[in-house]
């Protein structure tokens, strides 16, 4: 059995003599008593949404489901649990989950590639435009052999020196280096900080990777109960194909 919030209730040393699942309990455990509380916020949440479980939520995992937290476990381990319990629940929910995404915290790393200089508006068809020229003249096989010294496989499309006001931002094409170092002519170097990610991957299809910038920057966020931190994005390219779409939370 699957409760509310994706926790498999035959894992739980109350199930099922002194808790036969969340709806026969009305969404109250007898932990609650230990953190205060008297309902479990998601389970209430979900009925007041008028769903029966978190799996039916389109902002699925929002900053309520994330901070519900086992204080026994490091943050990079309660986070790994939440993601296994949104794949539960995606695979319980299919139909509700058609936007999927997962929190990921991820160090700080530096990216080194080709710079196009851009705004908001122009930048859905600079931005496929600029892709073509990189690959016309060569452009994965410069930064492959920047990539065959490093730690990283795959390719990234980098969102910095973004302006609120004017909208204007470099997109970077480039790979993932461990350390600062000297850059090839024509090529530029990006620091991203540690941050905690929003993920929804996609296929390799620009309108479907605007879509997903769109749904997690202007649907998923402010549902969620997030917003931006204010510094790089970016999409991810991995060698097995496909796009990632990284948004830094706060």
């Amino acid at each position: 059995m699957l409760s509310s919030c994706g926790l498999l209730c035959e894992t739980c040393y109350a199930f099922p003599k002194d808790c036969p699942g969340c709806d026969s309990i009305e969404g109250k455990p007898s932990w609650l008593s230990d953190i205060g509380k008297s309902v479990c916020e998601l389970y209430q949440c979900a009925r007041d949404r008028g769903i029966t479980s978190c799996g039916g939520c389109a902002v699925l995992p929002c900053r309520q489901f994330v901070k519900l937290l086992d204080p026994s476990l490091s943050v990079e381990e309660h986070l790994g649990h939440v993601n296994k319990r949104v794949e539960k629940l995606k695979k319980a929910y299919p139909s509700a989950l058609s936007s999927f995404v997962h929190i990921i915290p991820r160090d700080a790393f530096y990216v080194i590639g080709y710079p196009l200089a851009t705004t908001t508006e122009r930048s859905r068809s600079e931005v496929p435009a600029f892709w073509d020229r990189f690959f016309e003249f060569d452009g994965p096989d410069k930064l492959g052999k920047i990539a065959e010294q490093e730690r990283g496989r795959g390719i990234y499309g980098v969102c910095t020196d973004f302006n609120c006001k004017s909208g204007e931002f470099t997109y970077v094409i480039g790979v993932d280096v461990s350390k600062p170092k000297d850059m090839p002519e024509g090529m530029v170097q990006v620091s991203v900080p540690a941050a905690l990610y929003a993920v929804a991957k996609t296929v390799l299809d620009a309108p479907a990777i605007h879509e997903a910038w769109d749904f997690l920057i202007k649907t998923w966020m402010p549902e969620a109960g997030y917003s931006h931190a204010g510094t790089e994005d970016f999409e991810f390219y991995p060698e097995e194909c496909g796009c990632e779409v990284w948004v830094p939370l706060k």
